[in-house]
């Protein structure tokens, strides 16, 4: 008997998105139809290097709340504009 290729011999890199609403039923036809070669799988041509970064130290980022007013967000409707008709 032969031997079977490495993956990387047998199938150029894809990706295959998941396009359907995450429950459970759709996540396991998706997990099924990928475990056969799937479907719609989109070739990649190059993986992009994966960046360093510093370890999460566990702490919450700050939150920034800025104060608005509700006027400069949605204009002063209760003055008539200046070019408006009566």
């Amino acid at each position: 008997m032969g031997t079977r290729p490495h993956r990387s011999e047998r199938q150029e890199a894809g990706v295959q998105p998941f396009k359907s609403a995450f429950e459970q039923e759709n996540l396991s036809e998706f997990i099924r139809l990928a475990a056969r070669g799937g479907r719609g799988i989109e070739p990649v041509e190059t993986i992009p290097e994966a960046e360093s970064r510093e370890a999460w130290d566990g702490k919450d980022g700050q939150v920034v709340e800025e104060e608005f007013s509700l006027e400069d967000l949605m204009g002063d409707d209760d003055k008539p504009a200046a070019d408006a008709e009566l």
